[in-house]
């Protein structure tokens, strides 16, 4: 796994080091920025997974960064952690209600920092993996639809065709063979759709080796 990013929003040179050497038994990419909007910035390019962000800073402070991020389709699922000295009440409401997910008073403990660190960054990865499997469920939702709709033709073809050989045993040679052809072509594909039907019943979210041959329907029938 791919080491997680922190993004250090903090416009007090003094206390980032602080701050990394806090973060430093993580191995996580720590970016930092020195104000509010180069905060924005990095996180549009950098997409961290957790932002820590000290709550009065030039340009955007961090309640405004915080909107910001969670008003962005891309960057709403990072994980916010408003910094600041100020400890009331009324605070704390503030930054929540501003879409903070947590909130720490300066200066942090280390072990209180770490804790809460590794608490938004394991909510964050059960997002993706919840994320993954919906995308999954959306694909398998769909192959069903596929086959359902491919079938329901297919037995019509299949019908059909052999109707007009049975019906019509006098027809030439050429004819003939195209039915025949036509009737291997649709059995291809229904062998295809077999195979999408295991494939959405497996328990298995990973192709394992011995699995379903693929079958090109691109190959002509007719060459």
């Amino acid at each position: 796994m791919d080491a997680p990013k922190i993004l250090i929003a903090e416009d007090d040179p003094g206390f980032i080091p602080l701050l990394k050497k806090f973060l430093s038994e993580l191995e996580a990419e720590i970016i930092v920025a020195r104000d509010g909007n180069e905060a924005y910035q990095l996180a549009s390019l950098e997409a961290p997974q957790l932002i820590i962000s000290d709550w009065m800073m030039p340009g955007l402070n961090g309640e405004e960064l915080c909107q910001k991020i969670k008003a962005h389709d891309k960057l709403k699922t990072i994980y916010f952690i408003m910094l600041t000295s100020r400890d009331q009440t009324e605070d704390l409401v503030t930054s929540l209600r501003s879409g903070a997910d947590d909130y720490i008073t300066k200066p942090p403990k280390p072990q209180e920092l770490i804790a809460r660190v590794q608490t938004g960054l394991r909510l964050v990865h059960l997002q993706q993996e919840l994320t993954e499997l919906q995308k999954i469920e959306s694909i398998r939702e769909t192959a069903i639809t596929a086959n359902h709709e491919i079938n329901n033709p297919l037995q019509a073809i299949f019908m059909n065709v052999e109707l007009l050989l049975v019906k019509n045993p006098d027809l030439d040679e050429w004819t003939r063979k195209a039915l025949q052809k036509i009737i291997e072509a649709a059995e291809r594909i229904r062998n295809v759709t077999h195979q999408m039907s295991t494939i959405i019943k497996s328990t298995s979210s990973e192709y394992t080796p011995g699995g379903p041959t693929i079958i090109d329907l691109k190959q002509s029938e007719f060459d």
